[in-house]
């Protein structure tokens, strides 16, 4: 098709006119004359029409944060209702490094995967270095991810044995992401994409209660009614994970497909 040219009278139209073509299944829909914030704009209004998932490429990671601040801007929502705009980032490290990626971007780039598996209407940015990086399978994902609410009942040490499986480090006091302790009833985890670590109060088999608590002080900061705990590694290293091949993705395999 022609190229689509966005100007300041047309704006709003030339956006309804580029839904309406990806939506008769258009493959390639091209447009010129977006320029800096007016990007933001563009796909903001994009989104808010098309209501599905969008996968944004940039050709780098400064140009991906800088299109990151721009949509956060124009959705202007605290909540972000409507949609989630997330960036999926690199791991910053060179090919032939000796060295993992950072928990920080490590927790960050699952829980983007997590969050296109739930389905929903998200906005994810991604250079093309960090898209066609290799993560864990959509299946061993699922696998690894555990939900735990209050009021559930589970063994203690079915939890300990699948959090090791997803990469967690038994310690005897938790202080950074990927670890987990357990004292008597009490449960301490910091999953990978929390900002906080979570204990998890057992009666006998059944959650009591799950709270928030400070690295620092031990002390709770708030109650939550579930936590989703993502595995901490992007790779399997699981022997049984392995036997059956290859079992990494990368980012568009997670992405919906039209019919979900």
């Amino acid at each position: 098709m022609e190229i689509a040219k966005i100007d300041k009278l047309s704006f709003f139209d030339e956006v309804r006119s580029l839904c309406e073509e990806i939506e008769r299944g258009e493959e390639c829909v091209k447009i010129e004359g977006l320029y800096s914030s007016s990007k933001g704009l563009f796909l903001t209004n994009l989104k808010s029409i098309l209501c599905r998932s969008i996968l944004i490429i940039t050709p780098d990671q400064e140009s991906a944060e800088r299109l990151l601040d721009d949509l956060i801007f124009f959705i202007k929502d605290d909540n972000n209702k409507g949609g989630i705009v997330s960036l999926f980032p690199s791991w910053e490290i060179l090919p032939y490094e000796s060295v993992s990626p950072h928990p920080e971007v490590v927790g960050q780039r699952l829980m983007v995967l997590d969050r296109l598996m739930e389905r929903g209407d998200h906005i994810v940015i991604s250079s093309i270095e960090a898209a066609v990086q290799r993560v864990i399978s959509r299946d061993i994902f699922e696998d690894l991810v555990i939900k735990i609410g209050t009021g559930d009942a589970l063994d203690m040490d079915t939890i300990s044995d699948h959090l090791i499986r997803g990469g967690y480090q038994a310690t005897d006091l938790v202080e950074y992401k990927g670890e987990f302790s357990i004292r008597g009833g009490i449960l301490d985890i910091f999953p990978s994409s929390s900002s906080n670590p979570v204990r998890i109060e057992f009666y006998g088999d059944r959650i009591e209660s799950i709270r928030e608590f400070d690295v620092a002080t031990q002390r709770s900061i708030n109650s939550l009614d579930s936590v989703r705990i993502l595995p901490v590694r992007e790779v399997a290293l699981d022997s049984e994970m392995l036997k059956e091949g290859d079992k990494t993705a990368t980012l568009f395999d997670y992405l919906p497909l039209r019919s979900e």
